[in-house]
């Protein structure tokens, strides 16, 4: 015969077996890439120092005198130093499960804001890992885009951090309307200075939106940033990690992912004059060989090509 403390124990075993087990939730870290980067979206990269200087005056150069109609070619291994936006575009779409096929077949349209482009309106791109996507030109010029660090030292405050998200904001309205107003997502994906303006936009986007209205038809879904310095005059970054950031303007309300990577050998982060300049790039390569772009779809890090963190100098 059971007594009643056994009665009591036998009917707690019998309910504990007909729970379902425990499930536990989907990181969002990991959700956020295929939550926010469909096809049909719009992927913006958006360049830090000397975008011009480095990149927008070469691709420039590419153009045919004789067929300056025709979008140029542009290869990605011949600029490495100067393409971690771009790079780092096509890995969050790879990140988000496109495939090759898909990003050649232009399935998330890919742009570029800040190179002081103003020759063509679309370039052919050969990508460090041999694809060959085609990137829109959003058309603006950083404050930063001329010159190198030297030159800017200077340029780098609030001031012009707020001049440069405007400028991206409206900019990317302005291509969204000509597009035809197609319901999408725009994602930010951005490098060094360039993070410091997308990161602004994304704590600002509400006093944005209330001052030169909506985007139409899409949304500023997800911000990427990278090599992101520790400390701008005028401004705080918003700093390393996945974080979702409100931002109030009157009776508007906006709320956007962000997600800002910083290699641990990153002088431009840390403010470490020891440290060397290759630890400031997002591209990894051992060798010859493409790795993937760090934080996004590699943990893997390079000094240039070789394999490991940038020793101090």
């Amino acid at each position: 015969m059971i007594g009643r403390a056994g009665l009591l124990v036998a009917l707690l075993a019998c309910c504990a077996t007909d729970d379902p087990p425990a499930t536990s939730l989907p990181d969002p870290f990991e959700r956020v890439w295929t939550e926010t980067i469909r096809p049909g979206d719009l992927i913006v990269a958006v360049p830090g120092t000397g975008t011009y200087t480095g990149l927008g005056r070469v691709i420039e150069d590419t153009i045919d005198p004789q067929h300056p109609e025709v979008p140029p070619e542009v290869d990605g291994r011949a600029l490495i130093t100067a393409v971690d936006p771009l790079e780092g575009a096509i890995a969050a779409a790879a990140r988000a499960g496109l495939t090759d096929a898909d990003l050649e077949a232009g399935t998330v349209t890919l742009g570029l804001w800040g190179a002081g482009l103003t020759k063509l309106t679309s370039f052919h791109y050969r990508s460090v890992g041999g694809l060959r996507v085609t990137f829109e030109v959003i058309g603006g010029t950083s404050v930063c885009a001329i010159g190198g660090i030297p030159e800017n030292l200077t340029n780098y405050n609030g001031t012009n951090a707020e001049l440069d998200a405007r400028d991206l904001y409206r900019r990317t309205q302005a291509w969204l309307a000509q597009d035809g107003a197609v319901d999408r997502n725009v994602i930010l994906v951005s490098h060094s200075w360039g993070g410091v303006v997308a990161e602004f936009l994304a704590a600002n986007l509400a006093m944005f939106e209330t001052a030169h209205g909506p985007l139409p038809g899409a949304s500023i879904a997800f911000v990427i940033a990278a090599g992101v310095p520790g400390f701008v005059p005028g401004y705080a970054p918003l700093g390393p990690g996945f974080l979702t950031v409100d931002a109030v303007s009157g009776d508007l309300e906006t709320s956007t992912r962000t997600y800002e990577v910083d290699r641990p050998d990153d002088p431009a982060h840390s403010f470490d004059p020891a440290g060397n300049g290759d630890g400031h790039h997002y591209i990894i390569m051992f060798g010859d060989q493409y790795q993937g772009w760090y934080g996004i779809t590699t943990d893997e890090l390079s000094c240039g090509t070789t394999p490991g963190e940038c020793p101090k100098r």
